[in-house]
């Protein structure tokens, strides 16, 4: 309980802060944290929600429709690394367009390029979860979690500076 009544209390002085940001330097240091953990808190939610939709919907393919595959546990894998991905990607996407006027043009301009590389390494491993003697090649996941990665450490260096228009 002591937790969450530290954690509110560092969001209120936050908020206080971004109000007036005329203050010492601990205060422009604790306005900076507050900006991180809001792009964190999006990015973790986001993921979150669209891990709970992506399984709940695989929950219901499978009852409706009959497993697909005979690697159960790599296609799960591949739904909840597929959706964690995309929610990371449309997340970063969404805070940079909504600084924009013209919120879809942007999103489809810039969502282009970026998602792209994203489907083409989940069809290579969707095709590797389908296959029935081959097996799922580690070096395109770890390539998916590192863009990932990037997606968490772009929105973490970008954020700042949407934030201050």
């Amino acid at each position: 309980m002591s937790g969450v009544t530290f954690f509110m209390s560092f969001l209120w002085r936050a908020f206080l802060i971004s109000a007036n940001p005329k203050g010492s330097s601990a205060e422009a240091i604790l306005f900076s944290m507050f900006r991180l953990v809001v792009v964190l808190a999006k990015l973790l939610f986001n993921s979150l929600l669209m891990l709970l939709m992506s399984l709940l919907s695989l929950a219901l393919f499978s009852l409706f429709l009959g497993n697909p595959t005979e690697k159960a546990g790599a296609f799960v894998g591949l739904v909840l690394l597929g959706g964690w991905s995309l929610s990371l990607v449309f997340t970063f996407l969404a805070a940079i367009a909504a600084k924009a006027q013209q919120n879809a043009a942007i999103m489809a301009i810039l969502g282009f390029p970026i998602i792209i590389p994203q489907l083409l390494l989940l069809m290579r491993l969707s095709s590797a979860v389908f296959a029935e003697n081959g097996s799922i090649p580690v070096a395109i996941v770890l390539l998916l979690i590192a863009l990932d990665a990037m997606v968490i450490m772009l929105a973490v260096i970008l954020f700042p500076f949407l934030w201050k228009d």
